[in-house]
């Protein structure tokens, strides 16, 4: 199968580029460096964002899914105390287990393991976005 001439030519950039830089990474030094601090995480728009919507679900059907669960928990979050974001932040979202969510989401389509990398993502994203309120 012959590759499209873009896609090479990308490709050949990307690795021209990796090799650029970690030829730069060879040089040596003796002076200590500080260890930088750990960014912050941004707060997602959506407990959804960055998740792949399962196959077999339309369009349509993902965004109504997204958008009463972010409008949802986003009230919840609104209308806690500071004590119960931090409380969140610190210790997360408990015991939850994505697979066990993952049983629930079932009946909207999607098959376990869709739903279980679904919930893997959203778990954390809610934690995240405690954290940022409770700031």
């Amino acid at each position: 199968m012959k590759a499209p001439n873009k896609m090479m030519i990308a490709v050949g950039a990307l690795a021209l580029t990796a090799t650029t830089l970690l030829a730069g990474c060879g040089g040596s030094s003796t002076e200590a460096t500080p260890a930088a601090e750990p960014a912050a995480a941004e707060a997602p728009a959506s407990i959804y964002e960055g998740t792949v919507k399962p196959a077999d679900i339309s369009d349509a059907v993902w965004e109504s899914i997204v958008m009463a669960s972010d409008e949802e928990f986003f009230q919840k979050m609104a209308t806690g105390t500071p004590e119960q974001l931090a409380k969140v932040c610190a210790d997360g979202v408990g015991d939850t287990d994505p697979a066990a969510s993952a049983q629930s989401s079932l009946a909207s389509g999607g098959t376990l393991e869709e739903w279980t990398q679904v919930w893997e993502v959203v778990l954390p994203n809610m934690v995240l976005v405690a954290c940022s309120m409770a700031e």
